[in-house]
Protein backbone atom coordinates (compact mmCIF):
# COMPACT_ATOMS: atom_id res chain seq x y z
CA UNK A 1 0.00 0.00 0.00
CA UNK A 2 2.77 2.42 0.83
CA UNK A 3 4.42 1.59 -2.65
CA UNK A 4 1.41 2.49 -4.58
CA UNK A 5 1.32 6.38 -3.98
CA UNK A 6 4.95 6.65 -4.50
CA UNK A 7 4.57 4.93 -7.75
CA UNK A 8 2.05 7.01 -9.27
CA UNK A 9 3.42 10.33 -8.05
CA UNK A 10 6.32 9.12 -10.03
CA UNK A 11 4.62 8.18 -13.20
CA UNK A 12 2.42 11.66 -12.73
CA UNK A 13 5.76 13.47 -12.77
CA UNK A 14 7.94 12.12 -15.28
CA UNK A 15 4.52 11.95 -17.43
CA UNK A 16 4.65 15.24 -17.11
CA UNK A 17 8.03 15.87 -18.28
CA UNK A 18 7.65 13.72 -20.97
CA UNK A 19 4.34 15.69 -21.77
CA UNK A 20 6.83 19.22 -21.76
CA UNK A 21 9.49 17.29 -23.93
CA UNK A 22 6.76 16.21 -26.32
CA UNK A 23 5.71 19.68 -26.39
CA UNK A 24 9.14 21.18 -27.09
CA UNK A 25 10.28 18.07 -29.73
CA UNK A 26 6.97 19.37 -31.83
CA UNK A 27 7.57 23.07 -32.24
CA UNK A 28 10.89 22.67 -32.87
CA UNK A 29 9.90 20.06 -35.73
CA UNK A 30 7.27 23.04 -36.75
CA UNK A 31 10.28 25.11 -37.31
CA UNK A 32 11.97 22.68 -39.77
CA UNK A 33 15.25 22.19 -36.93
CA UNK A 34 17.64 19.46 -37.55
CA UNK A 35 16.27 16.24 -35.89
CA UNK A 36 19.81 15.81 -34.23
CA UNK A 37 19.61 19.78 -32.69
CA UNK A 38 15.49 18.73 -31.72
CA UNK A 39 16.96 15.33 -29.91
CA UNK A 40 19.31 17.34 -27.83
CA UNK A 41 17.10 19.88 -26.50
CA UNK A 42 14.82 17.14 -25.76
CA UNK A 43 17.27 15.32 -23.81
CA UNK A 44 18.38 18.94 -21.92
CA UNK A 45 14.91 19.56 -21.04
CA UNK A 46 13.81 16.43 -19.80
CA UNK A 47 17.24 16.64 -17.84
CA UNK A 48 16.53 20.17 -16.59
CA UNK A 49 13.22 19.00 -15.36
CA UNK A 50 14.79 15.70 -13.43
CA UNK A 51 17.16 17.94 -11.60
CA UNK A 52 14.39 20.51 -10.63
CA UNK A 53 12.20 17.59 -9.27
CA UNK A 54 15.43 16.23 -7.51
CA UNK A 55 16.19 19.78 -5.63
CA UNK A 56 12.24 19.69 -4.66
CA UNK A 57 12.67 16.14 -3.54
CA UNK A 58 16.24 17.15 -1.61
CA UNK A 59 14.73 19.72 0.72
CA UNK A 60 11.45 17.74 1.18
CA UNK A 61 13.68 15.21 2.25
CA UNK A 62 15.98 17.06 4.43
CA UNK A 63 12.70 18.50 6.24
CA UNK A 64 11.94 14.88 6.53
CA UNK A 65 14.84 13.60 8.16
CA UNK A 66 14.10 14.85 11.91
CA UNK A 67 10.28 14.57 11.08
CA UNK A 68 7.86 11.77 11.28
CA UNK A 69 9.43 7.67 10.20
CA UNK A 70 6.49 6.97 8.41
CA UNK A 71 7.61 10.37 6.12
CA UNK A 72 11.43 9.02 5.86
CA UNK A 73 10.04 5.84 4.74
CA UNK A 74 7.89 6.91 2.07
CA UNK A 75 10.69 9.38 1.08
CA UNK A 76 12.98 6.37 0.34
CA UNK A 77 10.33 4.28 -1.15
CA UNK A 78 10.09 7.24 -3.34
CA UNK A 79 13.87 7.81 -4.04
CA UNK A 80 14.34 4.20 -4.89
CA UNK A 81 10.90 4.33 -7.48
CA UNK A 82 12.78 7.34 -8.62
CA UNK A 83 15.94 5.50 -8.99
CA UNK A 84 14.47 3.04 -10.41
CA UNK A 85 12.27 4.81 -13.07
CA UNK A 86 15.37 7.18 -14.02
CA UNK A 87 17.35 3.57 -15.27
CA UNK A 88 14.40 2.54 -17.34
CA UNK A 89 15.07 6.10 -18.92
CA UNK A 90 19.03 5.50 -19.29
CA UNK A 91 17.23 2.22 -20.93
CA UNK A 92 15.14 4.12 -23.42
CA UNK A 93 17.92 6.77 -23.60
CA UNK A 94 20.24 4.02 -25.09
CA UNK A 95 17.32 1.92 -26.97
CA UNK A 96 16.71 5.84 -28.92
CA UNK A 97 20.32 6.33 -29.40
CA UNK A 98 20.86 2.92 -30.66
CA UNK A 99 17.99 3.00 -33.14
CA UNK A 100 19.35 6.20 -33.83
CA UNK A 101 22.46 4.68 -34.70
CA UNK A 102 21.41 1.93 -36.87
CA UNK A 103 19.23 4.88 -38.91
CA UNK A 104 22.02 6.65 -39.54
CA UNK A 105 24.26 3.31 -40.57
CA UNK A 106 21.16 1.92 -42.75
CA UNK A 107 21.10 5.83 -44.32
CA UNK A 108 24.57 5.59 -45.13
CA UNK A 109 24.50 1.83 -46.49
CA UNK A 110 21.35 3.30 -48.71
CA UNK A 111 23.61 6.43 -49.73
CA UNK A 112 26.68 4.13 -50.89
CA UNK A 113 24.52 2.15 -52.70
CA UNK A 114 22.79 4.80 -54.45
CA UNK A 115 26.28 6.11 -55.21
CA UNK A 116 27.52 2.65 -56.50
CA UNK A 117 24.42 2.11 -58.98
CA UNK A 118 25.26 5.67 -60.42
CA UNK A 119 28.92 4.74 -60.76
CA UNK A 120 27.77 1.42 -62.86
CA UNK A 121 25.26 3.39 -64.73
CA UNK A 122 27.51 6.22 -65.50
CA UNK A 123 30.23 3.23 -66.50
CA UNK A 124 27.59 1.52 -68.60
CA UNK A 125 26.54 4.18 -69.87
CA UNK A 126 30.03 5.04 -70.98
CA UNK A 127 30.91 1.50 -72.51
CA UNK A 128 27.63 1.86 -74.52
CA UNK A 129 29.41 5.46 -76.13
CA UNK A 130 32.25 3.68 -76.61
CA UNK A 131 30.77 0.57 -78.80
CA UNK A 132 28.32 3.34 -80.45
CA UNK A 133 31.40 5.23 -81.33
CA UNK A 134 33.59 1.72 -82.43
CA UNK A 135 30.32 1.31 -84.41
CA UNK A 136 30.23 4.86 -86.58
CA UNK A 137 34.20 4.05 -86.82
CA UNK A 138 33.23 0.51 -88.79
CA UNK A 139 30.77 2.25 -90.92
CA UNK A 140 33.39 4.91 -91.74
CA UNK A 141 35.81 2.63 -92.18
CA UNK A 142 33.24 0.99 -94.94
CA UNK A 143 32.45 3.68 -96.15
CA UNK A 144 36.04 4.52 -97.14
CA UNK A 145 36.22 1.52 -98.41
CA UNK A 146 33.40 1.66 -100.48
CA UNK A 147 35.39 5.06 -101.54
CA UNK A 148 38.42 3.29 -102.88
CA UNK A 149 36.64 0.66 -104.74
CA UNK A 150 34.43 3.17 -106.73
CA UNK A 151 37.83 5.22 -106.82
CA UNK A 152 39.38 1.69 -108.62
CA UNK A 153 36.27 1.05 -110.60
CA UNK A 154 36.62 4.27 -112.05
CA UNK A 155 40.20 3.97 -112.65
CA UNK A 156 39.22 0.69 -114.43
CA UNK A 157 36.31 2.49 -116.73
CA UNK A 158 38.91 4.81 -117.49
CA UNK A 159 41.89 2.68 -118.85
CA UNK A 160 39.12 1.06 -120.63
CA UNK A 161 38.12 3.77 -122.01
CA UNK A 162 42.20 4.77 -122.75
CA UNK A 163 42.39 1.16 -123.95
CA UNK A 164 39.66 1.37 -126.48
CA UNK A 165 40.30 4.80 -128.09
CA UNK A 166 43.96 3.58 -128.57
CA UNK A 167 42.62 0.40 -129.83
CA UNK A 168 40.11 2.26 -132.46
CA UNK A 169 42.94 4.66 -133.55
CA UNK A 170 45.66 2.00 -134.77
CA UNK A 171 42.53 0.35 -136.25
CA UNK A 172 42.24 3.82 -138.33
CA UNK A 173 45.26 4.13 -138.84
CA UNK A 174 45.73 0.74 -139.92
CA UNK A 175 43.01 1.57 -141.90
CA UNK A 176 44.52 4.18 -143.67
CA UNK A 177 48.17 2.81 -144.32
CA UNK A 178 45.61 -0.43 -145.85
CA UNK A 179 44.17 2.52 -148.12
CA UNK A 180 47.33 3.89 -148.93
CA UNK A 181 48.69 0.92 -149.85
CA UNK A 182 45.65 0.32 -151.87
CA UNK A 183 46.08 3.65 -153.18
CA UNK A 184 49.48 2.60 -154.14
CA UNK A 185 48.57 -0.65 -156.10
CA UNK A 186 46.08 1.41 -158.08
CA UNK A 187 48.63 4.22 -159.06
CA UNK A 188 51.23 1.23 -160.07
CA UNK A 189 48.59 -0.69 -162.17
CA UNK A 190 47.71 2.42 -163.63
CA UNK A 191 50.97 3.67 -164.18
CA UNK A 192 52.05 0.56 -165.94
CA UNK A 193 49.29 1.31 -168.33
CA UNK A 194 50.40 4.06 -169.41
CA UNK A 195 53.80 2.91 -169.72
CA UNK A 196 54.76 2.68 -173.47
CA UNK A 197 56.54 -0.86 -173.41
CA UNK A 198 52.64 -2.54 -173.70
CA UNK A 199 51.81 0.23 -176.51
CA UNK A 200 54.97 -1.35 -178.83
CA UNK A 201 54.77 -4.55 -181.56
CA UNK A 202 56.98 -6.61 -179.22
CA UNK A 203 54.49 -5.63 -176.49
CA UNK A 204 51.61 -6.69 -178.91
CA UNK A 205 53.77 -9.83 -180.06
CA UNK A 206 54.03 -10.88 -175.98
CA UNK A 207 50.32 -10.49 -175.99
CA UNK A 208 49.77 -13.02 -178.79
CA UNK A 209 52.18 -15.27 -177.70
CA UNK A 210 50.40 -14.98 -174.07
CA UNK A 211 46.85 -16.06 -175.96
Amino acid sequence: MKEQPASEATQALLGDIELEVMELRASLELKGIHRDAIQEACKKKRKEMLEEHDAKRSDAKKAARDGDPKVQEREKEREQEKELQLQREKEKEKEREKKKKQEEKEAKEKEERLKKEKERQAQEKERQRKEKEKEREKEKDKEREKEKERERSKGKEKAKVKESDKDGKQKEKDNDKGKDKDKDKDKAKQAKRRSPESKSPSGAAKKKVRR
